[in-house]
């Protein structure tokens, strides 16, 4: 159910937002204590918000994409992969690769949007 996934997967995303972009902030602040602070030095993001952009971002965009990439490849399962196991393999990866590239074009569009890229 989408309903449950998109709680699940926002749940994981706030998550690992909280924990990764505190990771991420306090190596810029300590790499900003050691070095001095610079003028090209980009703003350290705000925490809280970059971790339920995370959420938002788990919620919906990987959310329905994991759903159309279990869909495309349980429907290739289905037809072509009995017949020709090689070209269901290529499918699944060139599926998994064009997920991944929509998914980092999708985060970056809403981590822009919320303003924290």
């Amino acid at each position: 159910c989408l309903g449950v996934k998109f709680l699940e997967y926002s749940l994981a995303g706030i998550a690992c937002g909280f924990i990764g972009q505190g990771i991420a902030n306090s190596l810029m602040l300590l790499k900003r204590q050691i070095h001095g602070e610079k003028e090209d030095d980009v703003a350290v993001p705000p925490l809280v918000t970059t971790a339920l952009v995370w959420g938002l971002f788990m919620g919906v965009s990987s959310n329905l994409r994991y759903q159309t990439v279990f869909g495309l490849e349980r429907l290739v399962d289905m037809t072509i992969a009995k017949r020709v196991p090689a070209i269901a393999y290529g499918t699944t990866v060139a599926i998994r690769f064009v997920n991944n590239v929509i998914g980092g074009e999708n985060f970056i569009d809403m981590a822009r949007w919320a303003g924290v890229q």
